[in-house]
């Protein structure tokens, strides 16, 4: 399945679900929704961002408060199947056959980024996965920020 406008519509809609995001991450996002969520090799991406690692990766990731590669990927195939499904009004099964991906991969995929079927996903529509999304990435940068405070030594009591 080729990407809507070369992913440009998808990566809109990404933009539009996380704003806040920095252009070193936002091109994480481009780069990401032109293939449809389906990278494939991790250090493919990351030569092609112009990175060293895909441990620099996953701390740019981490950083922003969005998901690790893998969950983020998984979102936004969701994103991008259920925009597919939308449009064409095809089903799941179709969608994959086209993107050629095991329809079963894609129904266990979308149960495992959004803990829904995707019958109830296709009624919730792109709006939900969006606000889903969107929260996801806040519990994220709510939960590395919890770290970082517990990570920071507190006052050295004085032994005297």
């Amino acid at each position: 399945m080729p990407a809507v406008n070369g992913g440009q519509a998808l990566h809109s809609l990404l933009r539009a679900a996380l704003p806040e995001i920095s252009p070193v991450a936002d091109a994480v996002l481009a780069a990401i929704a032109e293939q449809n969520g389906r990278i494939g090799n991790v250090q493919f991406l990351v030569n092609r961002l112009g990175l060293r690692t895909r441990h620099q990766l996953a701390r740019i990731l981490r950083s922003e408060g969005l998901p690790g590669i893998e969950e983020l990927t998984a979102w936004v195939s969701v994103l991008a199947w259920l925009l597919e499904a939308e449009t064409s009004g095809t089903s799941l099964f179709k969608v994959a056959h086209a993107a050629d991906v095991d329809p079963a991969t894609c129904y266990r995929i979308v149960k495992r980024a959004t803990g829904r079927p995707w019958s109830e996903l296709r009624i919730l529509g792109v709006d939900w996965v969006m606000l889903t999304l969107r929260q996801r990435c806040r519990s994220s940068r709510s939960a590395d920020a919890g770290f970082a405070r517990a990570q920071v030594p507190g006052p050295v009591p004085a032994s005297g």
